[in-house]
Order: C-alpha cells, then sequence, then structure tokens
C-alpha cells in the first residue's frame, strides 16, 4: 500500500507562460444559448416564465445569462419562450446593462437604486405585468439559495428573494403559482455546471492567476511581517474576485477560516498560517505551519505534521485518484472518509469538495450517499478543511480544477494551446512528482495543484506518496 512520504524537490509545477490574447470572449450567441437551454429545463418543470434575482453578492446567475453583474444594485432578469428577456434596472444599472451583447428590453425601476438617489416613477408589478406574468402563468423563481425538506417543509415555495419583490410578484401572478426553480442553475444537474470549453478555459485562466499569487505571497514571508504587508505580493490584477483574500498569521486569526489581513499580526516561526486568494472561477488555499524543520516547532505541532499531516495528505491524494466521470459524490465522499478513520477526528465540518463556478461554492455532490454523478464540464475545489481538535491546527490543501472528457480535451486544446500546454504539466506533476495516479478527465487549473507543505518556509519540501 502507497504511503506518505516528504521529499525535496528541486521546482514546484514549472510555471508554463501566461497569454493573456487566448482568453475567450462569450459573444451574443453564447448568452442566447444559455437562455434557451434554461428555458428548456424550465419547460420541463412546467414554467412558462422564469424570474432571475441579482444583487451585488449574488451576480451569478444574472451575470451567465447577460455578461451583466449588478455592481451597487439589486436586478431581476424575466425570461419567457418567444419573447424578448426583460431586465429590471436600477439607476447605475441602466448606464451598466449597456454591456448585455444581445438585444433586451431595459426597465429602469429606482427602488434598486442606492438609498437618496432620484426615485422614477415605477411599480414593479407593473413591469412583471408587462414583462408577460399574469395569474396563469407558473413561475420559476430563481434567487441563490437551494432549499431543501431539511429547510422548510414546503421548500418548493420558499424564496430567498427581497421581501419587497416578491410581494409585487405574489401578487401578480399569485403564491400557488410560483416555485424555487434555482436549482435549475445550480443544482448538481444545474446550467451552471455544465460548462463550455470556453467557460474551462477562463477557469484555468483564474486558476494559474490564483495559484501563481498565492505562491508569490509564501514566497515573499519572513518573520516580523504583517498579514497586510504579505498580502501585497498577491499583485491582483483587475479581475474580479470571488472572495476576500485570506492571509492570517497564528491560530486565531487562522482558524476564523475567511478573516481578511491584518496589520497588527506578524508572522512568527513556528506558527500555523494559511494564504490564499480567488478569482471567480478559481480560489486557491494553502494553510500549514510556518517554519523550515521540525525543529523549530513545538512538540504536539512536528508530532502533527509526522502524523495528521501525512494522513490528510494522503486523503487529498485519494480524492483526486477517485475523481473521474461517471464516479458519484458519495464515492468521493467515501474515499475520503476511509483514508481519515472519520471526519471528526479531523475537525472536518463540511463537504470535502464542491462545486464551482463564479460564484466560489455552488453546490457539493461530495456528501454520504450522494449518487450525483461527475460529468464533463464540471468546475470543482478539492477542498477538505481541517482543524486538528487537539491542537487546533487549521491544515488546507485548496485548489481548483476542472472536469473534460476526450471531446472537451481536444477543444480546449484547439481553442487554447497555451493553456493546455499548462494543463498537461500540471498532470505530468502531479503522477510524476506527488504519485497522484490521477484520470485523463482531471484537468489541474492550479500551479499547486495537490501540493501540501509539511512546512511553509520551505517551499521545496512536500508530501508525496511513496
Amino acid at each position: 500500500m502507497a504511503r506518505v512520504v516528504m521529499k525535496k524537490v528541486q521546482e514546484l509545477i514549472p510555471q508554463k507562460p501566461f497569454v493573456l490574447d487566448e482568453i475567450p470572449v462569450m459573444t451574443e450567441d453564447d448568452y442566447l444559448e444559455r437562455i434557451d437551454l434554461l428555458l428548456n429545463l424550465g419547460e420541463k418543470e412546467g414554467a412558462s416564465h422564469l424570474v432571475v434575482y441579482g444583487d451585488r453578492e449574488h451576480y451569478s446567475n444574472i451575470e451567465y445569462l447577460t455578461g451583466f453583474d449588478p455592481r451597487f444594485e439589486e436586478a431581476v432578469l424575466v425570461l419567457s419562450r418567444g419573447n424578448k428577456p426583460v431586465i429590471f434596472l436600477g439607476n447605475e444599472g441602466m448606464d451598466y446593462g449597456h454591456i448585455i451583447p444581445y438585444d433586451i428590453q431595459m426597465e429602469q425601476y429606482s427602488t434598486f437604486s442606492l438609498s437618496g438617489q432620484y426615485r422614477k416613477d415605477a411599480d414593479l408589478a407593473n413591469l412583471f405585468a408587462n414583462a408577460g406574468i399574469t395569474s396563469t402563468s407558473t413561475v420559476g423563481v430563481i434567487g441563490w439559495k437551494i432549499f431543501t425538506e431539511l429547510d422548510f417543509e414546503s421548500y418548493r415555495q420558499s424564496f430567498d428573494l427581497p421581501h419587497f419583490i416578491m410581494e409585487r410578484l405574489i401578487s401578480v401572478a399569485g403564491f400557488s403559482n410560483l416555485f424555487n426553480a434555482t436549482y435549475l442553475m445550480t443544482g448538481n444537474e444545474g446550467l451552471r455546471h455544465q460548462l463550455s470549453a470556453k467557460e474551462l478555459i477562463l477557469c484555468e485562466i483564474a486558476g494559474t492567476k490564483a495559484s501563481r499569487n498565492t505562491l508569490r505571497v509564501l514566497q515573499n514571508l519572513k518573520p516580523g511581517i504583517s498579514e497586510l504587508e504579505a498580502s501585497e505580493y498577491l499583485q491582483i490584477c483587475g479581475s474580479p474576485l470571488s472572495t476576500h483574500p485570506n492571509i492570517n498569521f497564528g491560530t486565531q486569526n487562522v482558524c476564523y477560516g475567511l478573516a481578511s489581513p491584518t496589520q497588527n499580526k506578524k508572522l512568527e516561526i513556528g506558527e500555523n498560517i494559511s494564504v490564499g486568494m480567488a478569482y471567480r472561477r478559481a480560489l486557491i488555499h494553502k494553510a500549514g505551519v510556518y517554519a523550515k524543520s521540525a525543529e523549530e516547532l513545538s512538540p504536539e505541532y512536528a508530532a502533527a505534521v509526522k502524523n495528521q499531516f501525512c494522513e490528510y495528505f494522503g486523503a487529498v491524494a485519494k480524492w483526486y485518484e477517485t475523481v473521474a466521470i461517471g464516479v458519484t459524490g458519495g464515492e468521493v465522499y467515501n474515499a475520503v472518509e476511509t483514508v481519515l478513520g472519520s471526519f471528526s477526528k479531523y475537525g472536518i465540518g463540511l463537504n470535502p469538495g464542491h462545486l464551482s463556478h463564479t460564484d466560489e461554492w455552488t453546490n457539493s455532490m461530495f456528501n454520504k450517499g450522494n449518487q450525483a454523478t461527475i460529468k464533463s464540464g464540471l468546475s470543482l475545489q478539492c477542498d477538505i478543511i481541517a482543524i486538528l481538535p487537539e491542537t487546533k491546527l487549521f491544515i488546507h490543501a485548496e485548489d481548483s480544477l476542472v472536469i473534460g472528457d476526450a471531446k472537451m480535451r481536444k477543444d480546449i486544446k484547439s481553442m487554447a494551446p497555451h493553456a493546455w500546454e499548462r494543463i498537461v504539466t500540471r498532470q505530468k506533476f502531479m503522477r510524476e512528482v506527488l504519485n497522484i495516479n490521477i484520470s485523463d478527465d482531471i484537468l489541474p487549473t492550479s500551479d499547486l495543484q495537490g501540493v501540501f507543505f509539511p512546512y511553509m518556509a520551505d517551499l521545496n519540501m512536500i508530501y508525496v506518496m511513496e
């Protein structure tokens, strides 16, 4: 049976060139195809109309269908077969809405605008009615949260849109004619989990940038540097982020899990640290101990590196070796649990991985007994968050990846040869250096894919499978 060992390497994954002219551009046809596919899914559920909600935090569904994401205000998109799409926008959205590359009807609803701005006289109920919604319509409402029977007995008619929007929609369509259709976008079989080659290339580009930024921070850490000073090495470009940067030193700050960097905490040798960031479509995050060897650690931390860290990397390796087209989420969950013995032993409270897109966590199929299968066109996160109960050490090796069958791989290679070369280089590193036997279906998008450092002050020392 393979076991985990530490290995000194000359370099991590060789950084192949990043070429901006390979970044795909979404066209009118791409967006209209997505709308058509979504309407098909809605009609199978009996919907005559779909109402899609978005705001600054929950932008992804509308952005996926239009290329427009609400930057300050709410927005509502109304779709129906044979009719021009209609979008309701606030004052500032009316200008930014011209980014939408296809023929769409824009309606100004100033109540979506920021407080204190000009209010144009408009009734949201009338806007819904003018978009074709009546008391005989069946309306699928798409927010961002999927409810199940574990949340509410009436989960199909529970909604996460603001009350002032739902109130006006109900007045036009009637409550009984509404159902929560968010699963059409982000359910395990949802539209945003059936990505095209163009989308997967965008995921690869995001993963390349995020992993290189994360590695740059790690390379520039030194005792006495503050979290905020270290974050300057992210060198974040103008591409939008999906989460706040996470650069934290010391058990207290690291174990918050989602804390932004501060100026008052300085890096010390031998302590728990975490470094990571995310552009839309990719999050990279590494957490462990800042030291060059076991001699710089407390006896408790040194023992954790020798024992639990090794088992954790073994679980990460098993995750990658199990993921493949046709495998169920439940099978991946079981494979990880088998290596670790139990999740509670490692303080794991969340899923061992999840689905991802422009919003960092869309859903997860990686839970016990889940029969959803991995398919070509998925964007995933290997994301096994462990907080060791005895030492409170936070350990993490999170990376983004995408799934592609033979046709998808051929399309990516044709459309973006430099991205494809980076993917192949990472596959080779995982197989020949980390000794993780991944499927051809796994297309790594991170230059740190699967890498877990025993000592984060020595980036040439990594765990590998023997």
